[in-house]
């Protein structure tokens, strides 16, 4: 038998165990994991050691979230799996993959003895001696010591770490380990990084331990989840007046109200945010928000003013859901509460990818790979800016202390970067871009001018250095700016949850892809030049049908990008839909009822034309991934 307990300082919810020993059969599996961490496997009869431990769980999303640990003995009874035991496991690795380490012990390229393990833990806890001795552990072993998924001891030393595993290709991965602890608003993370071949290892600097999760934080955390999941099981009738207004004060149920911080909703802002039937927690507001569950809290970082952000996911009753974070406050009575971020504008950045795919014009050799940031500011009416917007400006300060300007356009939903004085239809700043065809030859900034491209491009290596919790500086500046001298009107800070990939990591990603019937159908009605194609004028965009292939991420949006007659002055507009998890289809109607390029009934009128469709996916780290199918012609070399 091989107990112990699988946690990420949280315990890893619903996770299955499962054994492998030194032949690769599978030697035994637990039940799914409960809310205390602990697993028992039994071992079937014959199995031999070393084992190999693989905890899996499967995301609402269809997601595998995976963390390996190793039982290097048969008198190894005991085996916990933390991303620190799968950070050992990595270093086990010849590739540094932890999900090799059977295949490749098994192959005879990976070595699982007493002494072996016994050397990659004194390593890692060599990295990790400063965080170590801030959390009272230094005496733990990280594979064999008990403890309890509480938020102190050395479940505390895991609600502090973020460690990040990322095989770059079949024989190399990329490691970062970064300490999450209360920092300065504005102050990069205390991050190191290495590749997996590196033997001469940094070490975290010294740690303050009154910068740390309070102990005991995780429970809490915990304690909020089930909360929330007790409001949202409270019929409608009882969690809100239905004949409100869809605000804050219609929410009557103390159950709910007690999860807002002084035990009002009133008092909840994120990023220019309120609580509504229309807007934030809008689930408490409809009956298709009941039954919604929340779990697999996790303490994510300590904001310069002490509140805690923390991640969870969320699933409703019809078993869509996600993972997303927000902000929480420590109340009078001891609970942690929802309170946001308190930010007066929306604004945000996440890591983005994107595989484009020319299928127009024959351009399909000019296909090409980019990762960077999406800047996500979405525009804010009744001001006197372009198109009526609030906004003159938005100045982003990236961690490396680069600034680019986004700016409001007519027809667009969000701001977009300026490139050359000139708004773009891009929020997407691409750090690097790669042809798929490695025989392509050509300059892709030149060849797609209209796309934001770094000023310098960066390397795969330029991309892996920055730090999964970057932190992203937004200064906003009003259409109406009062501010003296200029000064922005306000300064928000953001802080990302994972790094954009390199490109040879995205290449490892499995993308959905739209149908074949329906790429042909576009191809047949493309118009000559430039490539676009027309919109239907009889009723929606409908049919864009696609597929998810097994071990990638599901679609949950279809977005079109359009343009207003063929003249180089039409106005660009985009359309999206929301598509559930387990949908293969979807439809985009016209929404700016009223405007030049909207029909009747979520028709296009004539002449507008499609230039693009993407499908995106979200992952649970909150990194987006798009396959972009662009319908426009290129400038060729």
């Amino acid at each position: 038998m091989i107990q112990g307990t699988v946690a990420t300082g949280a315990a890893f919810l619903d996770a299955v165990v499962t054994v492998r020993d030194r032949t690769g059969a599978i030697a035994g599996t637990s039940s799914p994991v409960g809310t205390d961490g602990v697993f028992i496997v039994t071992l079937a009869d014959g199995t031999n050691p070393p084992y190999v431990l693989v905890a899996n769980r499967t995301t609402a999303a269809g997601e595998v979230q995976t963390m390996v640990s190793v039982a290097e003995s048969a008198s190894a009874t005991t085996a916990n799996i933390t991303p620190i035991t799968n950070l050992i496991a990595s270093r086990l690795s010849p590739t540094g993959d932890p999900l090799k380490l059977v295949s490749e012990f098994v192959a005879g390229t990976a070595t699982i003895t007493p002494a072996a393990v016994v050397a990659s833990v004194a390593e890692i806890n060599k990295i990790l001696t400063p965080l170590l001795v801030a959390t009272d552990t230094t005496g733990a072993d990280p594979l064999k010591s008990a403890f309890s998924t509480n938020g102190s001891g050395y479940d505390r030393l895991l609600d502090s770490l973020k460690i990040t595993i990322t095989p770059t290709n079949a024989s190399s991965t990329n490691i970062e380990i970064a300490v999450k602890q209360k920092l300065l608003e504005g102050m990069q993370p205390t991050v190191i990084k290495f590749v997996s071949s590196a033997t001469n290892l940094p070490s975290l600097p010294p740690i303050d331990r009154a910068n740390l999760v309070t102990s005991g934080t995780s429970v809490l955390i915990a304690d909020l989840l089930k909360s929330l999941s007790a409001c949202y099981a409270l019929p409608l009738a009882s969690r809100v007046d239905t004949a409100g207004t869809g605000v804050a004060a219609d929410i009557r149920a103390t159950t709910c109200k007690s999860l807002f911080f002084g035990n009002n909703p009133a008092n909840f802002r994120s990023d220019g945010d309120v609580v509504g039937s229309d807007k934030l927690f809008s689930g408490m507001f409809t009956t298709s928000g009941s039954g919604t569950v929340f779990s697999q809290g996790s303490y994510e970082a300590t904001q310069g003013n002490g509140d805690l952000v923390v991640g969870y996911k969320s699933q409703d009753a019809g078993g869509n859901g996600g993972f997303d974070t927000f902000v929480v406050r420590i109340d009078t009575d001891g609970k942690l509460k929802l309170i946001g971020n308190q930010y007066q504008y929306p604004g945000g950045v996440a890591a983005y990818h994107q595989f484009r795919q020319f299928i127009t014009l024959n351009q399909s050799a000019y296909n090409y790979y980019s990762t960077g940031y999406n800047m996500n500011f979405p525009d804010v009416k009744g001001g006197r800016g372009v198109a009526s917007s609030i906004f003159d400006r938005v100045v982003v300060t990236t961690p490396n202390g680069a600034s680019v300007t986004l700016k409001p356009s007519a027809g667009k939903s969000h701001l977009n970067l300026v490139k050359s004085s000139v708004v773009t239809g891009t929020s997407y700043l691409r750090l690097r871009s790669v042809f798929a065809d490695s025989a392509t030859v050509g300059d892709i900034p030149t060849m797609d001018s209209n796309l934001v491209f770094s000023n310098i491009p960066f390397t795969d290596q330029d991309v892996a250095y920055i730090a999964a919790q970057s932190v992203w500086t937004f200064s906003y500046y009003l259409a109406a700016n009062t501010a003296p001298n200029g000064a922005a009107d306000a300064t928000q800070y953001f802080k990302t949850r994972a790094r954009a990939l390199t490109i040879e990591e995205l290449k490892r990603q499995g993308l959905p892809q739209l149908s074949p019937t329906l790429i042909s159908a576009i191809q047949a009605k493309t118009s000559v030049y430039p490539g676009h194609a027309p919109l239907p004028t009889d009723g929606p965009l409908s049919g864009l049908d696609f597929s998810v292939p097994s071990g990638t991420l599901p679609v949950s949006r279809i977005k079109l990008f359009g343009r207003l007659n063929l003249a180089t002055d039409g106005q660009i507009f985009d359309e999206s839909v929301e598509v559930g998890l387990t949908a293969r289809t979807g439809s985009i109607a016209c929404t700016a009822v009223g405007s030049a390029r909207c029909g009747l009934a979520g028709a296009f009128a004539a002449s507008t034309y499609a230039t693009g469709l993407h499908l995106y996916s979200l992952d649970a780290a909150g990194r987006e991934f798009i396959n972009f199918y662009a319908m426009y012609q290129l400038i060729k070399p």
